[in-house]
């Protein structure tokens, strides 16, 4: 009797332990996929159709503008414009705190994050992005004052939000 209760209840924390690492999800939480973006939330959150499922991810390595600041609505326009109605590829990094797919999603092997920072309409996430690469397109977007870098002090999204919850 006493080794019955000892192997459901090794049991259950076995199926606790993988219920909570997220292996029942492995198929979007590691490595890459394929679909059509249906929908485009906001400068950096698409929404990607897979197997008859729509997966909603965000982009690695960026911030854009939030609802109500400058350049929001800029940003989320030419990302549409960028893939909306296409098939992109979705290199999955990561899960967020709202169970996004953090990844780096190409169309046409053009990378999203990267095309956005270039452009001035998104920052280089740096707290948790150390690519070169976003520090550096980043900087030239600053210097050449591309796309939100046109205003005299902009205000990043990440200290936007603390505000906004500080407000409330």
């Amino acid at each position: 009797m006493a080794g019955v209760r000892r192997y459901r209840l090794l049991s259950f924390w076995v199926l606790l332990a993988l219920a909570l690492s997220g292996c029942q999800d492995g198929r979007v939480r590691d490595g890459s996929f394929e679909g059509k973006c249906v929908s485009v939330k906001d400068g950096d959150t698409i929404e990607v159709m897979r197997d008859k499922e729509t997966v909603r991810v965000r982009l690695h390595g960026v911030d854009t503008p939030e609802r109500r600041q400058p350049f929001s609505d800029v940003a989320r326009r030419r990302t549409q414009e960028l893939v909306k109605d296409r098939v992109v590829r979705v290199e999955v990094r990561d899960r967020d705190r709202y169970n996004r797919v953090v990844a780096r999603v190409f169309v046409d092997d053009q990378d999203l994050s990267l095309q956005l920072v270039k452009e001035g309409l998104a920052w280089h996430y740096s707290y948790y992005s150390s690519d070169p690469r976003l520090a550096f397109y980043e900087f030239r977007a600053r210097k050449k004052r591309l796309g939100l870098w046109q205003d005299q002090n902009p205000e990043a999204p990440w200290d936007y939000r603390r505000r906004q919850r500080r407000s409330k």
